[in-house]
């Protein structure tokens, strides 16, 4: 049988050069080659495996119980490292499943994972904890025993714990914000963290989270009800990012930023209550010196972000000195753009600017009862007179609409105080799956030459002697 397995030749070949083609095989056709003799098995527990998803996607089918889809991860899991050996261990094992049944150990794969890390035959793992109900459906009770079923698997799984790299978490209430800073530095080795929709039982105001890691790179906070996050010391992290947070109507600075030498790429995504008040980014962005800025402002019709006078401000000129590269996302679209304008003067080293507007309409403004249909924000700051932006290369408009004279304005604007703007990017609305306002809307987008000349004209000037590349774009 053995000889019979081998055929078309590969049987012939030597055994490094065959754990050679395993290797640049698609991994599930690599783990097929298993069956085909005991050879191929042995051959197949040599093959590097930089990294190895076991994912409780692949074994979602109709009539299958969520138990029963969880067995089926536990028993890919079991197969796949009994057979492998702490000579060949794998490097990284992504593990995504869902949070059963507190002490269901049939159905979590985290125990065979356990067993491998200790044995050598896993080297780091990267862990997605999902739970069965969605953000959208869960409850407070449902936090809570998502809760303590995690507790059970992290105090069943330390060695598992110590060896991640990576940890997605979502729908979790511990018993206080102080349980997770202990449960963070248990993960020693953990570079990438996100948190979604995790809380603590402690009363509100809740008490900070506080966050130290010494090898932490990227973190990811969103709709966390925690009144404070404080970053004290992470001298590694490069990637931040944070969306919705809660906040009280006295005093609602929700960021404390340490000791964060590294840190390069900020994106801040808010829907301020109507309660809340502007917030100045001297305020935010203390002890920061980050190159690449997003922010989103979630199409409100009252703008967080307050404008600040750079000229009077040097703060500002200071938390913003090394942007490069700046988006504003979800402008709301009756909202005035003069207010961006204050960015680029604070911004020296800014080479590319993005703004894209809220596409709201009907079917969405039931789903996001905070947006208007006008914005009452208008700006009543000045730039200093004679101001130029001498860094500014590219600018990027999505949901440009050539009937939409405020936008021609501001694009005129920048082009005036941009000498060394190359590029404009002029961006079509996207379509909506759901509605057809969208569509009525992408009309006004320019569809012929002629119309594109005759914006080409209005922003830069008919007689101007700029040469910038101004591209329409359709989705």
């Amino acid at each position: 049988m053995e000889d019979v397995n081998d055929y078309s030749g590969l049987g012939q070949l030597p055994s490094d050069v065959l754990v050679s083609i395993l290797e640049k095989l698609h991994l599930r056709e690599a783990v097929r080659t298993a069956v085909l003799s005991r050879r191929w098995r042995r051959l197949y527990a040599q093959v590097h495996l930089p990294r190895f998803p076991l994912d409780i996607h692949d074994f979602v089918h109709r009539r299958v119980t969520p138990e029963e889809q969880a067995q089926a991860l536990v028993q890919a899991a079991t197969s796949l490292l009994t057979s492998r050996s702490a000579n060949h261990p794998i490097s990284t094992l992504a593990v995504r499943f869902v949070l059963l049944r507190e002490g269901d150990s049939d159905n979590n794969p985290m125990m065979i994972v356990e067993e491998a890390v200790a044995v050598g035959k896993v080297r780091a793992v990267d862990l997605t904890v999902m739970t069965e109900k969605d953000d959208i459906h869960v409850v407070a009770d449902d936090e809570e025993e998502y809760g303590r079923r995690f507790r059970s698997l992290y105090a069943a799984c330390p060695r598992a714990f110590a060896a991640l790299t990576a940890l997605s978490l979502e729908n979790i209430k511990l018993a206080a914000a102080a349980d997770f800073p202990t449960l963070i530095a248990a993960c020693t080795n953990l570079q990438f963290l996100s948190l979604t929709n995790c809380s603590s039982r402690d009363p509100h105001p809740t008490p900070p989270l506080e966050i130290r890691h010494s090898n932490l790179v990227h973190l990811t906070i969103a709709y966390c009800p925690f009144s404070v996050l404080d970053l004290q010391c992470l001298p590694r992290l490069v990637r931040f990012a944070l969306c919705d947070w809660t906040a009280t109507p006295r005093s609602w600075l929700p960021l404390n930023f340490g000791h964060l030498p590294r840190l390069a790429t900020l994106s801040l995504t808010c829907t301020p209550a109507p309660w809340h008040q502007p917030l100045y980014l001297t305020d935010l962005l203390a002890n920061t010196a980050v190159t690449h800025l997003r922010i989103n402002l979630r199409g409100a019709r009252n703008i967080w972000v307050k404008p600040e006078s750079p000229s009077c401000n040097t703060r500002l000129r200071r938390v913003l000195r090394n942007v490069k590269d700046l988006k504003i996302r979800n402008v709301h679209d009756g909202c005035d753009l003069s207010w961006t304008l204050f960015l680029l003067q604070a911004a020296p080293l800014l080479e590319d600017l993005y703004v894209k507007f809220w596409q709201s309409h009907a079917c969405m403004e039931d789903d996001e009862p905070h947006l208007r249909k006008e914005s009452d924000f208008t700006w009543h700051g000045r730039l200093d007179a004679g101001f130029s932006h001498n860094g500014l290369t590219r600018l990027t408009i999505s949901g440009f609409r050539s009937s939409d004279e405020r936008v021609i304005q501001y694009l005129r604007r920048v082009v005036e105080m941009a000498p060394r703007l190359e590029v404009v990017h002029l961006h079509d609305m996207i379509p909506c799956e759901y509605c057809d306002a969208i569509a009525a809307q992408c009309s006004t987008f320019p569809q012929t030459d002629e119309d594109k000349d005759l914006i080409r004209n209005n922003i830069i000037g008919a007689g101007s002697s700029r040469s910038i590349n101004i591209k329409f774009i359709t989705n």
